[in-house]
């Protein structure tokens, strides 16, 4: 009995010994937790455009700071779209994903114009307005062309970029429009893409590629500068190009503004 008692007791002590050192692991383990790298490509909720899709996204670094925020069409979106101006459909909000608080941005607003608009004959052919809204979307929808004090508010010229100028009237539930004089379709060339500041209150409110259905369907691509101002309304990291593309092998068109950088 004395054997089969010292090796029962041989055979606990292993088994302490190696509960004990299983109770240690976890410990160690548990102190030390792995920490999932907030980089990624995130889209938002799906809206129908044409005869497909459109959502924002927004990807970041491993850092979680933002390095393009933009709008993906399917192929097909660029079919069936309204061919009346008035049309109801022309206008698309799109809700970011959660990730998008990294960004100054709270809302796209997707504005087909199947005419283009003024001035004439510049803007009148058929284009996409990709307004990146600063404001929420509750205080832009709030915009009217009759709110005079704030839509003459004139900004200070620190947050106006270099050569930019008024040059369109209160749009409702949109705001005031300023463009680069140095654009090109405002210097002989036709117009295929640009980039609009946006005001409202006398704080920049959006930023807005603009972009032709034609460009867009050439596939050819673009990356551009997007002209910095000396100051922005609230702090934040601000995007210093802007690019239109297309991905072959997700069948989608992109444009996005992107490479930002803390201001």
């Amino acid at each position: 009995m004395s054997y089969i008692h010292g090796q029962f007791a041989r055979i606990l002590a292993v088994a302490l010994f190696t509960a004990v050192l299983a109770v240690g692991g976890c410990s160690k383990d548990d102190t030390n937790p792995v920490v999932q790298s907030p980089a990624g490509d995130f889209n938002g909720p799906s809206a129908v455009l044409g005869n497909g899709t459109v959502k924002a996204y927004v990807k970041l670094d491993d850092a979680g700071n933002p390095t393009a925020v933009g709008v993906r069409m399917s192929e097909t979106a660029l079919n069936g779209l309204p061919g009346d101006p008035a049309s109801p459909s022309n206008e698309i909000v799109l809700a970011f994903p959660s990730q998008g608080s990294a960004t100054p941005f709270t809302h796209v607003l997707l504005h087909w114009n199947p005419m283009g608009h003024p001035p004439d004959p510049i803007y009148t052919v058929p284009h996409f307005d990709v307004h990146f809204y600063m404001i929420s979307n509750d205080e832009r929808m709030t915009i009217s062309p009759t709110d005079t004090v704030k839509g003459r508010k004139i900004p200070a010229a620190t947050l106006v970029p270099p050569g930019y100028f008024n040059g369109v009237d209160i749009v409702p539930m949109m705001g005031v429009h300023w463009i680069d004089a140095a654009s090109p379709e405002l210097n002989g060339a036709p117009f295929t893409r640009t980039m609009i500041y946006g005001f409202w209150d006398g704080r920049q409110a959006f930023l807005e590629p603009m972009v032709t259905k034609a460009f867009i369907e050439a596939k050819t691509g673009s990356v551009d500068d997007i002209k910095q101002p000396a100051a922005f309304s609230k702090s934040g990291y601000y995007p210093t190009k802007y690019s239109v593309s297309w991905d072959a092998t997700a069948k989608e068109y992109t444009i996005a503004v992107k490479e930002f950088v803390k201001r």
